[in-house]
Formats: structure tokens, sequence, C-alpha cells
């Protein structure tokens, strides 16, 4: 700034991640991956996550730990879903794509979730906290570019055993 009046932030940060397919078949997937970030400040995060696929079914996981100026916060989730059609999800590059529908009638698929750990939870009306919340969804991919999802979750506020919960509905467009 030519005027001096505003601090001057000159942190130099790396973020890096990594991606592993061991099984890679036909009907099959095996993924693993780790993540890491340091942005300079004391902040710093890494991440593992693990995700397989096997014709129709599907599951992933993930954890992570991020220290920020000595706060700590870590925590994890665990998905399963299996797309009622028969359709599979599609992987690519260390990344899964979006599911494309086979028949006329597009494509559906039911998910269940589970997550627990530090974060924001302001969905379920618990703010930032540490939380455990469950959730199950369907989603109906009408074609490659549309998708409508719902899902309900249920959440419990591990320092204050409050406890919140929601209903969400959300159509998503893809070009």
């Amino acid at each position: 700034n030519d005027d001096n009046t505003a601090p001057i932030n000159d942190d130099f940060g790396i973020a890096a991640r990594v991606t592993f397919a061991p099984v890679q078949t036909e009907n099959s997937v095996v993924h693993v991956g780790a993540a890491y970030k340091d942005i300079g400040n004391d902040t710093s995060a890494f991440g593992l996550e693990f995700a397989a696929t096997l014709d129709s079914l599907h599951g992933q996981m993930e954890f992570f730990d991020a220290d920020e100026n000595g706060t700590d916060a870590d925590g994890y989730y665990l998905q399963v879903g299996y797309i009622l059609t028969g359709e599979q999800r599609p992987y690519k590059d260390g990344k899964f794509k979006r599911v494309k529908p086979q028949g006329d009638n597009g494509a559906f698929e039911v998910v269940i979730r589970y997550e627990d750990g530090d974060g924001n939870f302001a969905d379920v009306e618990l703010g930032n906290t540490n939380a455990s919340a469950w959730g199950i969804g369907l989603n109906w991919y009408a074609n490659n570019n549309i998708r409508v999802g719902v899902n309900y979750t249920d959440a419990d506020d591990d320092n204050s055993n409050d406890d919140g919960d929601e209903f969400r509905a959300r159509v998503q467009l893809t070009f």
C-alpha cells in the first residue's frame, strides 16, 4: 500500500494433495489420499481419505486435523451410498465424478452419513462447535446435468448436549 496505512501480509503457504488408486477395475475402485497445507502464522492442516466402489455400492471416509494459532480442530466422516438403478460412480484422475443415468427415468441413489468433530454445524442450529451428526438422503440424477437431492440430518453438540436437525432439498444444475 503506497500510503502505508494497511498492514502487509508476507506469509508464504504451501498445499498439496496426493491420491493413489491401488485397485481400479471395470467394477471397482479403491482410492487413498492425503493432503497437507501450511500457510504460515501457525496455521496448518492435514487430511487422510479413503474411498471404494463395488458396482453400485460406494463408500468413503476422511479424517482431518488442523491447527490455527494454537487452536486444534479435528474430525472425520463416514459415508455409504448405493445407486438403486445400477449405475456406478465414475472415477478419473483421483476424483469421483457425477453419476450418469443410463435409463430414461434417471438414476436413484440412497446415502447415509455419520460425522464427528470440530466444525461449522450452523445448518442444524449448533454453530461452530464439536458435534456429531448422522444423515440419510436420496438423490435423483434426472440426466447428466440435473440432480435433485433431499436429506435429513440429526446432530448433537458434544460440548453442551444441545441438538438440532434439518431437512434439506437441493437442485443442482451442471453444465
